[in-house]
């Protein structure tokens, strides 16, 4: 919620927090979850 209510993308997220975005990305895969550009959000693809 932090991302899409607070930060413009997930670039800006990441760049604020100090995040490594691709070790996020593959974190959140493991579990189901891709980032979804348009609507700034992690979704679930399972």
């Amino acid at each position: 919620m932090k991302l899409r209510d607070y930060y413009s993308s997930l670039e800006d997220l990441c760049e604020n927090m100090g995040i490594n975005r691709q070790k996020l990305e593959d974190k959140l895969a493991q579990v189901g979850y891709r980032y979804n550009k348009d609507t700034n959000q992690f979704i679930s693809v399972i």
